[in-house]
């Protein structure tokens, strides 16, 4: 039937109280030079290494410092649209925001219109 015998149970058990220490947590970069949209070069450099070359998705999430998830965007987006001009190619810094500058009635005005 397919049930385990009373001693095997007994050893699962046992051996899922040990921590397992041989996996290494993901550590992405994530500081103000690391830009929110990345190149489209970049983005297609890690596609090719991932889905031609046959690297794993995470050695290069990690050389590259963004997600797993964000790889495999990459390339639905790729094969979807067929090009790589539609792969968010914005070059974004961040940068600090200024605080308490006030603006003026005007520039509302001139946004709203």
């Amino acid at each position: 039937m397919g049930y385990p015998k009373k001693q095997t149970v007994y050893h699962w058990i046992h051996d899922g109280n040990e921590i397992v220490t041989s996996c290494n947590p993901l550590k992405l970069i994530n500081h103000s030079l690391h830009p929110r949209n990345l190149s489209a070069a970049l983005k297609m450099e890690s596609i090719q290494r991932c889905f031609e070359l046959g690297e794993s998705v995470l050695s290069v999430s990690e050389d590259i410092g963004y997600s797993r998830v964000s790889i495999c965007t990459w390339h639905k987006k790729y094969l979807q649209e067929g090009a790589a001009a539609r792969m968010d190619t914005k070059d974004i810094k961040r940068v600090q925001l200024n605080k308490g500058i006030a603006s003026s009635i005007e520039d509302v005005n001139d946004l709203k219109k």
